[in-house]
């Protein structure tokens, strides 16, 4: 297992609460014809969760972490959150 450090910015979704952490999916737009980057990240400090306690699905969000790679990956990359901060709020769906 490999760890780098990453920073992001994109959507956030599924939030979930565990024992001890949090957990969410962050989209990040591509450019040109590149596709999406899903990765799954997970708070373990404080602060951290107290930022997510006030996120909402599709919330703008911006994180720095460690980038974890496992050899036999087969869901979306997972990064340990250094830092987790709400940028904006959701996206507006028009009827």
């Amino acid at each position: 297992m490999s760890k780098r450090s990453i920073t992001l910015v994109g959507r956030a979704s599924r939030l979930e609460c565990h024992a001890g952490h949090v957990s969410f999916l962050l989209t990040v737009n591509a450019k040109g014809q590149r596709p999406e980057l899903v990765v799954e990240c997970h708070a373990h400090r404080e602060r951290d969760i107290e930022a997510f306690e006030s996120m909402d699905e599709g919330s703008l969000v911006g994180i720095i972490g460690k980038l974890q790679t496992l050899v036999e990956q087969l869901g979306p990359c997972i990064v340990r959150l250094d830092r987790l901060e709400i940028l904006g709020k959701p996206l507006e769906v028009a009827a």
